[in-house]
């Protein structure tokens, strides 16, 4: 599991005046200075909504004018909003997760703290406690004395659930402190626990086989701990709330990142399908290299199989088959190969149906078929056939 997001990013524009973390999604908002950028985001970002001149700056080099950042609501001082890994001017998706800088000044408003989110990330809250920052790191953090009562404190997440159908991954750093607790419940809207202490006592003190524990070259104390949370939304349909509970003693919590993605290999759903793997399979192309180390680490096709289990590229690149084949009823057509989900002028792209994505499997002699979501009033018929299916989304046949 992958960490290095939520290690070493320091805070954003501490050298800029403090600003209210309301809302900057707001269409009525005013264009002052007419660059193009609404005063409720250059304000909340800490841009100059008297100065025109800055629409056409880069200030986080990501290749994204701020002109173009506000038309897709990212940070400009950030290369990657959502700390993906994939930066803004390469993301389709640049707030495909919820980054939460606990206390941050410039994104928080009392208990309130506000940032870049995805549709189905409602707000972040803390309940008791206080913000800090450490002026040395300039790192901010919530922070629980033990001299306060137990029970007391809580950092709460509100989702959207007419939205959200999927689990989640919570990634928490936290200051791993002996003698003190902290849980993870869930909560519907009305604050009603629905499930309680899904984890045990995140704080052990120790360098337990279930953290993940930061380096001591990252230059941070080796007592800060990333622990990466399944949260089981699916199986709680009710659940509108994670709810991270202080029991007793110090608690300190840094960092959040809250994401969609099923199958625990570090990349989130969108992300899989921009690469065209599946959320739902961590292996893709099965051989024996997860989706993640393909493209962080090694460089290769996720959906192409390093035949020589070499991790290199050679050779691998110029085969044509990736062993999937795609069917995908609103993006499809059936004069497509299957081979590949992004459709191109050598008709690589998805099958519209299931049939045809049948057939293309026996053609190529493909060892999995990835169905997307859609309606597609067909049967389903692979007895007899060594291929896996995949379902991604909600498909009715």
């Amino acid at each position: 599991m992958r960490h290095s997001f939520l290690l070493g990013i320091p805070l954003l524009l501490f050298a800029l005046a403090l600003i209210g973390a309301a809302a900057y999604y707001q269409p009525e908002s005013p264009d002052t200075d007419s660059d193009g950028m609404m005063d409720a985001y250059e304000l909340f970002f800490g841009l100059n909504p008297a100065n025109p001149a800055d629409a056409d700056l880069d200030y986080d080099g990501d290749r994204l004018s701020n002109l173009r950042e506000s038309e897709q609501l990212t940070d400009p001082f950030a290369p990657d909003t959502d700390r993906d890994e994939f930066n803004d001017d390469v993301d389709a998706s640049p707030i495909s997760r919820a980054y939460l800088q606990w206390g941050a000044p410039q994104f928080t408003t009392g208990d309130q703290y506000d940032y870049a989110h995805p549709d189905w990330f409602l707000a972040a809250y803390k309940n008791c406690g206080e913000w800090m920052v450490d002026l040395t790191t300039t790192q901010s953090f919530w922070y629980v004395s033990a001299c306060e009562s137990n029970g007391i404190g809580s950092l709460s997440i509100d989702l959207d659930r007419t939205i959200l159908t999927n689990n989640l991954r919570y990634a928490v750093h936290y200051l791993d402190t002996g003698n003190s607790s902290l849980y993870v419940d869930l909560l519907d809207t009305n604050g009603a626990v629905v499930a309680e202490n899904l984890f045990g006592n995140l704080l052990t003190g120790s360098n337990a086989t279930w953290h993940v524990v930061i380096p001591a070259e990252a230059g941070i104390q080796p007592t800060n701990a990333v622990l990466f949370l399944e949260i089981p939304t699916t199986i709680f349909p009710d659940a509108a709330v994670i709810h991270l509970r202080r029991g007793v003693g110090d608690v300190t919590v840094y960092e959040g990142l809250i994401y969609i993605d099923e199958d625990g290999d570090g990349l989130d759903n969108e992300q899989e399908r921009q690469l065209g793997t599946s959320d739902y399979c961590a292996d893709m192309d099965g051989d024996g290299f997860s989706d993640y180390d393909e493209v962080f680490i090694y460089h290769t096709d996720p959906c192409k199989p390093d035949i020589d289990k070499d991790k290199d590229k050679d050779g691998d690149e110029d085969k044509d088959e990736s062993g999937i084949i795609y069917v995908d009823q609103a993006r499809g057509n059936d004069t497509f190969t299957g081979r590949a989900p992004a459709i191109s002028g050598k008709k690589q792209g998805p099958k519209k149906t299931i049939h045809k994505g049948v057939a293309a499997v026996d053609a190529d002699g493909a060892a999995m078929m990835v169905i997307k979501s859609g309606t597609y009033n067909e049967n389903l018929d692979i007895r007899g056939k060594n291929v896996k299916v995949v379902i991604e989304g909600n498909v009715r046949l």
